[in-house]
């Protein structure tokens, strides 16, 4: 088959060629070569191929890449880019605050109701909240346009505030963390507790592991394979006094139960139906032991987390060797424990220091 493509200038019919003197160019397009021959007109009656007698504009429409014919079935499609279970979570807790503030389908808001959500959002949640849920609704409806279900982005009226700083609030001091774990009698509570500070853990880290992620050494530590966000491995040493403590919870786990046919596939820290221990149970355990050390802080399982980088940071250690402990995808983000508690200042020059 041979095709041809005609440019005449601004004209869209062929049939106005016979009335102008202007070049014809003839494109022959067969297989994967093209042919390209010019002709300078020299009468008014031109033979035109009738196959491609007129030339017509036809409408162009939207471009759809989703089959998505309304929001529930686009939010989940959405959601479905994501893995971690604390992240749908948070996105899910957003979306439904979304739904109640503007109270509208996506494809019926416009930027009026971002700019009213994000005052709303700015009366009466905190900074932080204000901050990821507008982060959310942004990436939702980017998400929206981007495959045709939306024909605009609305959520480009708002921008995400810049986040308060509020680390320093959230570390804990050294002598404060070590209060709680030397107070945790039950040695599972602390085994937990001082886990989660050696090895710089999340929660959720923490909740996954089993026992054949735990690796001894021969001077006495030992590496633990943590499976992290955007489920990422991480090599981690274990101190050897925290190894220790490990392995006497483990034969006090072996002995009170019995009935474990496969210790090194069965979790680390479990409950007594043998299923992971579910991240809420760990934040009580951390609750209780905060509340047995007297401290006023709301303590989290973070704090301890918080608490590894800073303290770790301040006895010296490399930067790059505290990234690659808690995983930090930017180094950006473990050199703000270095500003969280600055150890001198400008002012100590100064006559009235």
């Amino acid at each position: 088959m041979i095709l041809f493509d005609v440019i005449i200038g601004r004209h869209k019919h062929i049939s106005d060629i016979g009335a102008i003197g202007e070049s014809l160019i003839l494109t022959m397009c067969v297989g994967k070569r093209h042919y390209h021959h010019t002709m300078k007109q020299r009468t008014k009656s031109l033979p035109i191929p009738t196959a491609i007698t007129t030339i017509t504009e036809s409408p162009i429409s939207p471009i759809t890449l989703t089959r998505a014919t309304d929001d529930q079935t686009l939010i989940g499609w959405w959601l479905r880019r994501f893995t971690s279970k604390h992240t749908l979570r948070a996105y899910q807790s957003d979306l439904a605050l979304f739904s109640k503030v503007v109270g509208r389908s996506l494809r019926q808001c416009v930027a009026d109701d971002m700019v009213s959500l994000d005052v709303w959002l700015r009366e009466n949640v905190s900074n932080a909240r204000r901050q990821r849920v507008i982060a959310t609704i942004k990436s939702l409806f980017r998400f929206a346009q981007e495959t045709g279900y939306h024909s605009v982005n609305p959520a480009m009226a708002i921008r995400v505030p810049k986040p308060t700083e509020t680390l320093h609030e959230r570390i804990l001091a050294e002598d404060e963390t070590l209060t709680m774990l030397t107070m945790t009698k039950d040695i599972r509570h602390r085994a937990i507790l001082t886990l989660i500070y050696a090895g710089g853990l999340r929660a959720g880290e923490l909740s996954g592991l089993k026992w054949k992620n735990l690796i001894a050494r021969e001077d006495g530590k030992a590496q633990l394979s943590v499976l992290g966000k955007g489920s990422k491995t991480r090599q981690i040493l274990i101190p050897a006094k925290t190894h220790h403590l490990i392995k006497a919870y483990r034969e006090a786990l072996i002995a009170d139960i019995t009935n474990i046919a496969n210790i090194d596939e069965s979790p680390m820290f479990q409950t007594s139906r043998g299923s992971p221990l579910h991240t809420n149970q760990i934040w009580r355990i951390v609750k209780q032991a905060s509340e047995r050390a007297g401290l006023s802080k709301k303590i989290s399982p973070h704090f301890l987390r918080h608490a590894h980088c800073s303290h770790a940071l301040d006895a010296g250690a490399p930067i790059h060797l505290v990234r690659q402990t808690l995983g930090h995808a930017d180094l950006k983000t473990t050199g703000r424990y270095a500003h969280a508690r600055p150890h001198e200042s400008s002012g100590e020059w100064l006559k009235v220091a």
